[in-house]
C-alpha cells in the first residue's frame, strides 16, 4: 500500500516527506515528536488541538526499516 501510495504521488521520483506515514508513526511513539496545544483559529469552533512542530524522522526511518525488514 505504502509503495503504491509513493508511486502514485511522487511520479518524479524526488525526495518526498510522505505525512501520513508520519503522523501513523508519531502515534505510535509520541517521543518522536515535539507537540504543542493550540487554539483553533477563531473563524472555527473554539477548542484546543496540539500540533505536531517537530518530528524525528531518523527515529521514524529507523523504526520503520527494522521493522519492515524483519518482515521479509
Amino acid at each position: 500500500m505504502l509503495k503504491e501510495r509513493w508511486n502514485k504521488v511522487n511520479k518524479d521520483d524526488r525526495d518526498w516527506i510522505m505525512w501520513d506515514f508520519a503522523i501513523v508513526q508519531a502515534i505510535i511513539d509520541p517521543q518522536w515528536t515535539k507537540q504543542v496545544l493550540h487554539k483553533t483559529p477563531s473563524e472555527n469552533t473554539p477548542w484546543e488541538i496540539y500540533l505536531y512542530t517537530e518530528i524525528d524522522s531518523k527515529a521514524i526511518m529507523d523504526d520503520f526499516w527494522s521493522v519492515f525488514l524483519l518482515s521479509w
